[in-house]
């Protein structure tokens, strides 16, 4: 003869009622804060105003060497830079900024192409996300590079992407800076 017992919570204590409740409002909390990380922010295009400071300059730079092997070596190898540079909504000094770029970039290669390792901590603080998150990869002086995005904190946490990095021109300005420009797109 089979018993067949009905589920009640009359008789279970307390604690354990309370142990339940708590457990399912962070059951329900956590569901509700994953979907909202789900919703990832929109592609952001940025321009970029990279200028090293030159020899004789004392000032229009943004980016310096600040560090490097004792002794010259071919391709700028082991150099590093430090930077930290306005993001802008358009190409020109003028135009709105939306955010900064800081980091380093460290020559890579002592024979053959320009390579780049750079890492890059990216603040987006004038538009409707505001955050922080990181890019770290390799660049080929001159040609089009892309960095895996890590997120980091506000709109950005624990998002991933890809920042697309895009060389526009280079020159020098009156300072004897040398000066490049970059495109950067953001694909959350």
């Amino acid at each position: 003869m089979a018993v067949r017992r009905q589920f009640s919570l009359s008789g279970m204590h307390p604690h354990f009622l309370l142990l339940f409740f708590v457990s399912f409002c962070m059951i329900v909390f956590i569901n509700g804060k994953s979907s909202a990380v789900a919703a990832s922010p929109p592609n952001i295009v940025a321009f970029n105003y990279l200028s090293i400071q030159g020899a004789n300059s004392t000032s229009g730079y943004n980016t310096v060497l600040c560090g490097g092997p004792p002794r010259p070596q071919p391709n700028s190898f082991a150099q590093t830079y430090c930077f930290d540079m306005p993001l802008l909504s358009r190409k020109h000094l003028a135009s709105s900024p939306i955010g900064r770029v800081q980091g380093t970039f460290v020559f890579v290669t002592s024979s053959g192409p320009q390579i780049l390792f750079v890492s890059e901590s990216f603040t987006i603080n004038t538009t409707t996300y505001k955050g922080t998150f990181t890019g770290v990869g390799l660049e080929t002086i001159g040609q089009v590079s892309s960095k895996p995005i890590t997120g980091g904190t506000g709109d950005f946490a624990r998002v991933n992407g890809v920042a697309t990095t895009t060389p526009l021109n280079t020159g020098n300005d009156s300072s004897d800076n040398f000066y490049a420009w970059f495109k950067y797109k953001f694909t959350f």
